[in-house]
């Protein structure tokens, strides 16, 4: 190929390409250069790297100059409270305005910048000598408000614009490099996670930003080993992606065994690393042994156990004990279902008192929440339940005398009543449905709506399908089928008089629980029922027009 052949074809290339597809080129070109031709490259591209270099040198006595009369107190800000704020109309108002007289914010965003300047042209002492200084940095406020600020403060405040982010990178890459050895990996840390509980994905860029860094495996060893000393969720969300890194079962194996008691999301590092279902299944297994079960994340572990088992064909009772595993680790009704009708293929004559002895041993070993946490970090979260979620789990197993034995022998429902809960009424009149599946518009549309819950299901029917399946197993006797429904009754009239002139929204829904109490009535050898209950409810308020009017969509005739 000729010189101008070449040139014309480069050319019309060029011309064809899009402005990303050049910016990628040039990009690849980049990181091709060695690097004695790195600065010539960027000459090419207008930039003076050594001048550069030069200038920032410079300037690092006169930041730190800046940032020592700040310290000192020799410049300080005057708060006073913004009497035009208000929350409603003027939410986007500062609710504090400071009076900066001597130009410390400015100084200050100065010096953050500057940090991040200094990183892609590898002054990586200037900017570690700068970030040491920034980090316990307050501005004193001497006015109305007499609240010192950080920078991190001011920053998330947005009194100075700029992304905190950027230099928490920049001020972890510069103790990267330039941090004793001994106080390196918790200066990282600190940076990392300075006024950020959740730092995620970081490591990519902290890599590629500035001057390679030669020592990755070597660096990667000493900071996993610092976040396993640690439990908080900072550390978690770091240590989550560093071992990402790795991308060795035999290393994450090693991490898990030695760490795991802190961190136990390197299990599941460790499963997931493995090759072949044989080594899943094994390294599941050890992680079941391993994890707390009342644990969480303990559950992932054991899904990734059943599904290893099944495509390696275990007996059908080893997938069972894996399925009450995943239960018991994170007790929800999707994990009791799937639980509940394995146990039905396998043992359909003895899964009732099988489900119900394995459901009480679980619950007996279950935390109630009471909805403080404070700061777990999401793998040592608990495996807790709330009253109503308790109740329903008992209910569903067929646990009747537990959840129904002191409301069976109430002539009227109390508020604390498990039935008085919308999913659990809506549950005690599928029990009391003798027909299958229910086709009436009021109980489908109820259990439809009660089930589509985020916790059991995107659209209700897995939940009906596996209540029904399962229903078959469930026995109540005759007497306390009809003392329940009786309860279910007084239960939706009493909503019926709270709602009916009140709450105009509600009707609707009220409309729909009376046409289920009706058409469960009228499946129940009652002809008629379902008309009946309707006209009970017209009779009570026949002067409600729309609540008449939502009657009337469910079946009522006048």
């Amino acid at each position: 190929m000729t010189d101008s052949e070449y040139h014309a074809l480069v050319r019309a290339r060029v011309l064809e390409m899009s402005e990303e597809d050049m910016r990628l080129l040039l990009m690849e070109i980049a990181d091709e250069q060695p690097a004695d031709r790195q600065d010539a490259f960027l000459r090419r591209l207008g930039v003076d790297a050594q001048k550069t270099r030069r200038e920032l040198s410079d300037e690092k006595d006169h930041v730190l100059g800046e940032i020592g009369h700040i310290a000192a107190g020799e410049y300080t800000v005057k708060s006073r409270v913004n009497e035009n704020y208000d929350d409603w109309y003027r939410p986007f108002e500062p609710q504090i305005l400071y009076d900066d007289r001597n130009g410390a914010f400015p100084k200050i965003r100065h010096a953050l910048d500057y940090v991040c300047r200094c990183i892609p042209f590898g002054l990586l002492e200037e900017a570690y000598e700068v970030s040491l200084e920034l980090a316990p940095l307050y501005v004193f406020d001497d006015g109305e408000y007499r609240h010192d600020l950080s920078v991190q403060e001011l920053c998330d405040n947005e009194i100075i614009d700029f992304d905190f982010t950027k230099y928490r990178l920049a001020a972890a890459r510069a103790a990267l490099e330039c941090a004793e050895k001994e106080s390196r990996e918790q200066e990282i840390y600190d940076a990392l996670t300075q006024g950020n509980p959740h730092p995620r994905k970081m490591l990519d860029e902290f890599f590629t930003t500035g001057p390679v860094f030669r020592d990755t495996g070597e660096f990667l060893t000493s900071w996993i080993r610092f976040l396993t000393t640690r439990k908080d969720s900072a550390a978690a969300d770091l240590l989550d992606e560093a071992v990402d890194y790795l991308d060795d079962p035999e290393k994450l194996a090693f991490c898990a065994r030695s760490f795991g008691d802190v961190h136990p999301m390197l299990y599941l590092k460790w499963i997931d690393a493995c090759d072949g279902d044989e080594e899943i299944l094994s390294a599941a297994q050890e992680a079941l042994q391993a994890i707390p079960v009342d644990f969480t994340i303990r559950a992932q572990a054991a899904e990734r156990a059943i599904a290893a088992a099944k495509r390696l064909q275990r007996p059908p009772e080893e997938i069972l004990s894996l399925t009450l595993e995943a239960f018991a680790s994170e007790t929800t009704v999707s994990n009791l279902f799937s639980y509940l009708l394995l146990l039905m293929e396998l043992d359909p004559e003895g899964c009732r008192e099988r489900a119900l002895s394995s459901v009480r041993e679980v619950l007996s070993h279950t935390e109630k929440d009471e909805g403080d946490h404070g700061d777990e970090p999401w793998e040592r979260q608990k495996n807790r339940l709330y009253c109503f979620s308790r109740l329903l789990i008992q209910f569903l197993t067929g646990d009747f005398d537990s959840v129904l034995g002191e409301d069976l022998e109430k002539k009227e429902v109390q508020s604390s009543s498990f039935l008085s809960w919308e999913l659990g009424r809506a549950c005690g009149l599928l029990l009391l449905y003798p027909d299958g599946v229910p086709c009436g518009k009021g109980l489908a549309a109820t259990v439809k709506r009660e089930a589509v819950r985020p916790w059991y299901d995107k659209d209700g029917e897995t939940f009906l399908t596996s209540f029904l399946a399962w229903k078959k197993h469930l026995s109540l006797p005759a007497k306390q089928q009809e003392i329940l429904l009786r309860i279910l009754g007084q239960d939706i009239f009493q909503e019926m008089e709270r709602i009916v002139g009140v709450r105009r929204k509600q009707y609707d829904r009220c409309a729909a629980w009376i046409a289920a109490l009706g058409e469960v009535r009228e499946a129940r050898n009652q002809p008629g029922a379902l008309q009946e209950t309707l006209q009970e409810a017209y009779a009570a308020h026949s002067g409600a027009r729309r609540f008449v009017e939502a009657l009337e969509r469910y079946g009522l005739k006048r």
